[in-house]
C-alpha cells in the first residue's frame, strides 16, 4: 500500500468524473446548518477538512467525504440550495425586506465565527490609509489586514448569492425571474429547455453566465445581446423589444454575471485536503480512516469492500426475486438504488441475511424491520462473514478480503448453493422437538450467542451434512446427538446446559 497527502481545488474535486462513490454509501444526513456553515468555511478562506480516496488506476473511489462533495456541489452550482440553507439557518422570511436579511446575515456569521462584529467601512480601508505612515504597520499587520478584508469580501459575496436569489414567488428567485422577462424574445433559451417546459434551471442558468463571461470578459450590453442571439437565438422582429429590455434590466443582469463569477472564482481558488490511497486493503482503509477521523462513524470492511473493482463486477442474475432485495436493501438504507439496474457480487453478501429461511434460528430478517426504522448494518456484515466462513474457512476482515482470491467461488451460483443448503438445514433442524423449544424463546442464535459462535456452528453442520450426502429426510434425527458428541459444537453444549 502507498498513499500521497495533497490538496485539489474544489471545482475540480467536485467535478472530477473519475472519482466514483462506492456501490455502498452512507445516509445523507448533513442538515442545512452543516451545508451553510461549510458555505462560510469555504467564503471565509477556512479549511474545509480532508477526505479519503482510493486510487485503483482507471477508478478512484470516495471512501469519506461523500456528503461534503455532495454539499459542495450544490453550493457551487446551484445558488437556489444555497439560499434555502441560508434561509434556513439565519431564520429570515422569504418577503422580508432586504436591509433586513443584511443585518440577521452578519449578525449570524459573526456569532458563528465568534468575533465581534466589525463595521463595513473600518474594513474597507484604502490602501493609502495602509501606506500614509510607514511605521504604523508592521509588515505581519500589513498582510493580516489584507487577509481580512479578502475573507470579508468573501463573505459578502456569499451574501450576494442570497440576495440575488431573495425574495422568491412560486419558488422561482429573483434572478430567475429576470431572465424569464427575457425568454418571451428567446427561439431557445439553453438554461430553460424545452423538455422541461422552459422552466429555468439554476445549474443551467449559472453555467450560461459563466460562459459568458468567458467569452466576453467585461460584460456590456451589446455582447450580451451578441452572446445570446449567437447560442440563444432572438426571436425574429422581436430584436427591438429584446434589446429594450436588456436596456431596462441591464443593471441587474451584470450584477448577477458579476455575482456568479465572483463565487465561482472563490470556490476555485478553496482548496480541500486529500488523503489519495493506492490499491489499498480494506483493513488499512479502516485504520486509516479511524486515525484521523475518531469522531466520526467507523467505516466497516464490508462497507469498504463496496470501493472495490472486484466487488462492483456484474452479475448475470436470473431471478427477479435478487433483483427485487437488491432494491429493497438500498431503499431501506435510505441510499440511491443503483441507476444501472446491476447486480453485483457486493449485493449477494450484502442480501445473503435476507435470503435465509431459517424461522428465526439462526439469524434476524433485516426485511422485517420497520420501513421507520434503520437497517442494523450487523446484518449485511454476516452475509459477507457466511460466505468468508463457508469458502475461506473464516470470518475475519482479512479472510472476507481474501474472498476476491477465491476461484473456486462462482459469483453468484456459488452464493445461491450456499443459501438454498443453509435453508435445507435450518428446514431440517426446525423439525427437532429440541430446535422447536428454542425458536420459542424468540431469539435466533446470533442474538443469544453473537455473531461468532452462530456463523462457526452453521458452517460445521454445512459441512457435516455435505459429507454425509446431503440427506434431506431424517438428518436431524441421525445426527444430532452425534453432533452433540463432537468438541468442535460447543455452541450445542452451551444450550443444553441453559436449558
Amino acid at each position: 500500500m502507498s498513499y500521497n497527502i495533497e490538496t485539489r481545488s474544489i471545482t475540480e474535486f467536485v467535478t472530477d468524473s473519475k472519482i466514483k462513490l462506492p456501490r455502498f454509501q452512507r445516509r445523507s444526513t448533513w442538515t442545512a446548518k452543516q451545508n451553510f456553515e461549510l458555505a462560510i468555511s469555504i467564503f471565509q478562506e477556512y479549511p474545509v477538512g480532508v477526505v479519503i480516496i482510493n486510487d485503483e488506476g482507471h477508478t478512484s473511489w470516495l471512501l469519506d467525504g461523500r456528503q461534503r462533495r455532495s454539499a459542495l456541489k450544490d453550493l457551487r452550482a446551484n445558488p437556489d440550495l444555497v439560499y434555502e440553507w441560508a434561509r434556513r439557518y439565519i431564520k429570515f422570511k422569504p418577503n422580508q425586506d432586504i436591509n433586513e436579511v443584511k443585518t440577521l446575515f452578519w449578525e449570524k456569521i459573526d456569532a458563528y465565527l465568534q468575533q465581534e462584529e466589525t463595521d463595513d467601512d473600518e474594513l474597507e480601508t484604502t490602501e493609502d490609509a495602509f501606506v500614509s505612515d510607514s511605521n504604523s504597520y508592521a509588515e505581519d499587520d500589513l498582510g493580516e489586514d489584507i487577509n481580512k478584508l479578502r475573507q470579508r469580501d468573501g463573505l459578502k459575496t456569499l451574501l450576494e448569492i442570497i440576495l440575488m436569489v431573495h425574495q422568491r414567488i412560486a419558488n422561482i428567485g429573483k434572478w430567475e425571474r429576470i431572465f424569464a422577462d427575457l425568454n418571451r424574445y428567446i427561439e431557445r433559451p439553453p438554461y430553460a429547455p424545452k423538455r422541461e417546459g422552459f422552466k429555468i434551471i439554476p445549474e443551467k442558468l449559472r453555467e450560461f453566465l459563466l460562459d459568458y463571461k468567458k467569452n466576453v470578459g467585461t460584460p456590456t450590453k451589446d455582447n450580451f445581446y451578441m452572446h445570446i442571439d449567437d447560442s440563444a437565438a432572438i426571436k425574429t422582429g422581436k430584436e427591438k423589444e429584446f434589446r429594450y429590455l436588456v436596456e431596462q434590466k441591464w443593471e441587474d443582469i451584470e450584477h448577477i454575471v458579476q455575482v456568479i463569477s465572483k463565487s465561482e472564482q472563490i470556490i476555485t481558488d478553496a482548496r480541500i485536503g486529500v488523503i489519495l490511497l493506492k490499491n489499498v486493503t480494506p483493513l488499512d482503509a479502516q485504520n486509516i480512516f479511524s486515525r484521523i477521523n475518531s469522531g466520526g462513524t467507523q467505516l466497516k470492511a464490508e462497507e469498504l469492500l463496496s470501493a472495490k473493482p472486484f466487488w462492483n463486477e456484474k452479475v448475470i442474475v436470473g431471478d427477479a426475486k435478487m433483483l427485487e432485495l437488491v432494491k429493497d436493501l438500498y431503499t431501506r438504507l435510505g441510499v440511491e438504488v443503483p441507476k444501472d439496474g446491476n447486480v453485483v457480487r457486493w449485493d449477494y453478501g450484502a442480501t445473503l441475511i435476507s435470503r435465509i429461511k431459517d424461522d428465526h434460528l439462526f439469524f434476524e430478517d433485516y426485511r422485517e424491520v420497520k420501513k421507520t426504522q434503520e437497517i442494523d448494518m450487523t446484518q449485511i456484515t454476516l452475509g459477507f462473514k457466511l460466505i468468508s466462513s463457508y469458502f475461506n474457512k473464516g470470518m475475519s476482515a482479512v479472510v472476507v478480503n481474501e474472498l476476491e482470491r477465491n476461484k473456486q467461488i462462482s459469483w453468484g451460483s456459488s452464493i445461491d448453493d450456499l443459501v438454498n443448503d443453509v435453508n435445507t438445514i435450518s428446514e431440517i433442524l426446525n423439525k427437532n422437538e429440541f430446535f422447536r423449544y428454542l425458536r420459542s424463546w424468540k431469539k435466533s442464535f446470533y442474538k443469544l450467542f453473537g455473531a461468532a459462535p452462530t456463523l462457526e456452528f452453521v458452517t460445521i453442520l454445512l459441512y457435516d451434512w455435505k459429507e454425509k450426502g446431503c440427506p434431506r429426510v431424517e438428518y436431524h434425527q441421525q445426527n444430532i446427538m452425534h453432533l452433540l458428541e463432537m468438541p468442535k459444537y460447543y455452541l450445542i453444549e452451551s444450550l443444553l446446559s441453559i436449558v
